[in-house]
């Protein structure tokens, strides 16, 4: 009986220490979402060598009456990327949008991100292109609103 419980013990203690340990520390180290003023540059440096930038995320889009945004996200699983890259457009196609709207706000300096309230009209994802780099997924967006009919 004593040897049994033992040998429980000792299995016990095994599949605890393995549950716990980490099987990739890369899986760990995923970076942290860079600002939206940093974000081109953080992003190219963290991946440059793993995944192509798409020309329009490099050079965005101008059209008269429309305003363009872009978003980039990594993540392990894909949709997470995408979303994340989409609310990092969405809320830049939200501070131009309210720049065009209040520009004497704008030149005042401005509201901060915590303090951006903006209910966009209606817009659509004009690109996205998605890229897989070992276990992580890159993904990119581009927003496009017309702002004159």
């Amino acid at each position: 009986m004593d040897k049994i419980f033992r040998f429980l013990t000792t299995g016990l203690i095994v599949v605890v220490l393995v549950a716990c340990s980490s099987t990739d520390d890369q899986e760990n180290q995923m970076p942290a979402d860079s600002s939206l003023t940093h974000q081109k540059d953080s992003m190219r440096t963290n991946i440059e060598q793993e995944v192509p930038v798409p020309n329009w995320f490099e050079n965005v889009p101008q059209k008269d009456g429309f305003i363009y945004a872009v978003g980039t996200a990594r993540s392990i699983r894909g949709e997470i990327a995408q979303r994340k890259a989409t609310m990092q457009a969405r809320i830049q196609l939200a501070e131009k949008y309210s720049a065009l709207q209040n520009p004497a706000h704008t030149e005042s300096g401005g509201a901060s991100a915590n303090e951006l309230n903006v209910q966009l009209p209606i817009h659509e994802v004009k690109e996205i292109e998605k890229y897989k780099s070992d276990k992580f997924w890159q993904v990119y967006v581009l927003l496009e609103m017309q702002t004159a009919k």
